[in-house]
Parts: C-alpha cells; sequence; structure tokens
C-alpha cells in the first residue's frame, strides 16, 4: 500500500506513504477490572484508503447505525433498504459522479417537497466505489436504509415508493437521460444485515491495494467527501446518543471515556510500539520501573493525522 502511494503522480505521495507506515505503530490499552483490554488511545493515519482506518471506521458505522435503530423512537417501524446507481465511469470523471450522486441524495432528503421526505421518516446512507478491472471503469453508488410506519406497504398508501417509481425519481434527481439501475426492498426482523451492508467499505482494498494508476485516481476523488449521511429521526436519535463521529479511526470508546481512563491512575495503561514486524510494550503503568503511573504527554497527537 506504501509502495503503491509512491508509485503515483499524487503531490503529497511520500506524505502520505509515511502516514500509511506510521498508522497503527503506537497504541496505549486500558485494562477493565475482567481483565479486557480496551484501545484507549494510538497513532492513525485517518487516510481514507487505508486498510486499518477504514476497517475502524466501517466498524463504528455497523454500531453507531445498529444503536440508532434499536432506541425506543423505532419502535414498532419498518425499515427499507435501498441501493441507488448510475451507469461505471472511466476514472477521469469519478468526482463529478460522486458529486452527482451527493447532491442528488441532499436533494431528495432536505426538501421537504421530495418524494423521500414525504415517504421516509429518517434515511441513512453510504457511498460506496467499486473498481471493474476487466474494463478499468468505476461504479460509485448508495446504500441505504429508511424508516417508514407500519401502513407504509399499504396499496393505499399514496407515498409508497416502488422500484418503478424509485428509478424514476433518482433519474430526475441526477439529471440522468437514462434509468438508472436501483433496488428497493423491505427489511425484515433487525435489520442487523442490512446494516452490514451499509456499513461496510467505501472502497474495498483489494481494488486499489497493489494498482497505483487506480489509488491514483480514488485518493482525489473521495477527498473531502461526506462518505455517510444521516437525516431525520436516524440524525435526531444519532444525535441524543451523542455518538463518536465514524470519519474518524480512533479508540474504541468515546473521547471522554478514553480521557476519564487515561488520567485515572488505578486503570492499567498497557503501551504498545511496532517494532520490527511485531508489537512490543514499552511501558506499563502498573510494572514500569520507575513506579506510579506513567504520563501521557503527547497522546493527543498521537490521534492526529488526515487529509
Amino acid at each position: 500500500m506504501m509502495l503503491a502511494y509512491t508509485k503515483t503522480d499524487l503531490w503529497d505521495k511520500y506524505k502520505k506513504a509515511e502516514k500509511l507506515r506510521q498508522c497503527g505503530s503506537k497504541l496505549v490499552f486500558g485494562e477493565t477490572e475482567s481483565g479486557e483490554h480496551i484501545l484507549l488511545a494510538g497513532y492513525f493515519c485517518q487516510l481514507r484508503l487505508c486498510p486499518q482506518c477504514s476497517w475502524k471506521r466501517a466498524k463504528r458505522v455497523f454500531e453507531n447505525v445498529y444503536s440508532v435503530i434499536t432506541q425506543p423512537e423505532f419502535a414498532g417501524k419498518k425499515f427499507i433498504f435501498l441501493t441507488l446507481t448510475v451507469k461505471n465511469c472511466e476514472g477521469e470523471f469519478l468526482e463529478s459522479e460522486i458529486n452527482r450522486l451527493l447532491s442528488a441524495w441532499r436533494s431528495l432528503t432536505k426538501d421537504g417537497r421530495k418524494p423521500f421526505r414525504r415517504s421516509f421518516l429518517g434515511t441513512f446512507r453510504a457511498l460506496e466505489v467499486t473498481y471493474n478491472k476487466l474494463t478499468k471503469t468505476y461504479h460509485p453508488h448508495l446504500h441505504a436504509m429508511a424508516a417508514v410506519e407500519p401502513g407504509y406497504f399499504r396499496k393505499s398508501n399514496k407515498n409508497y415508493i416502488g422500484q418503478a417509481k424509485l428509478r424514476e425519481i433518482w433519474r430526475d434527481a441526477c439529471g440522468l437521460d437514462y434509468l438508472p439501475q436501483c433496488r428497493i426492498q423491505r427489511v425484515k426482523n433487525a435489520a442487523e444485515k442490512q446494516v452490514a451492508e451499509v456499513a461496510k467499505y467505501t472502497v474495498k482494498s483489494a481494488d486499489y491495494i497493489d494498482r497505483p494508476e487506480v489509488l491514483q485516481v480514488l485518493d482525489p476523488a473521495l477527498h473531502r467527501k461526506r462518505l455517510i449521511a444521516y437525516g431525520g429521526l436516524f440524525q435526531e436519535v444519532r444525535d441524543r446518543l451523542a455518538l463518536p463521529y465514524e470519519d474518524i479511526a480512533e479508540a474504541d470508546v468515546s473521547p471522554g471515556v478514553a480521557a476519564a481512563a487515561i488520567a485515572n491512575p488505578y486503570v492499567r495503561k498497557i503501551f504498545l510500539e511496532w517494532h520490527l514486524g511485531a508489537y512490543r510494550v514499552v511501558a506499563d503503568s502498573m510494572t514500569d520501573s520507575g513506579g506510579g503511573t506513567v504520563v501521557l504527554a503527547d497522546a493527543a497527537s498521537w490521534g492526529q493525522g488526515g487529509e
């Protein structure tokens, strides 16, 4: 991955390659009373295409969205799952097509006159881009969940959106001269499978990890793009829960919990550092020969980075 970056023509390729090399090299774990180890701090590069940071983001998205839809506000509500696409495009047009998708989504979910606002109580969407190795084209698309009232699926519901209607709505929102491929389906039970679908990686690392030419297209195309978005009831519940921000790969607990644990001299902290292909313990707050706890003077800087 680091080597792939250095083979691109990106102006900051060496800086990003170095960030990738350092990603995860310093970690601080806290030990709970039960002996479980929880990541409290660490250095993460925050690059959109870093496999490690992408995994942590996807994990947090799943946890956050699942926490949201299992709250009392969603009791009795039903869910639908949507996939919204445009045609595959060549690399030079990827960023403009991503902008088209995100602009169309904002239009449909922010404007109270549009069908999505009339039909859905709330939404969550995530951007995904896949790469076709045979045609060397890119396929940007959106995965989304929407909450609806139990009576949404009745034939008498004038705001019901079926497959054919969805394709027309999405075509008009995107300003396309063709009917795009879209999918809409009812979610059964607890929707865990669908949450996993919207929470998966924006781009599979296998698509670019050894392909500098693909990396060179994806990196600027995804720069400063809003990969996920909450709306309506999803956003209201997320705000009430004050869930950790998903677009930052950081500790396994909220910043407040991590800070409290770090400051607590009775919580055991274990410092790990990557060295010669393996992690080694460089300090242990309960067994350190210097006695007392180890001061995390520079722990905050470990979490900085990004684009």
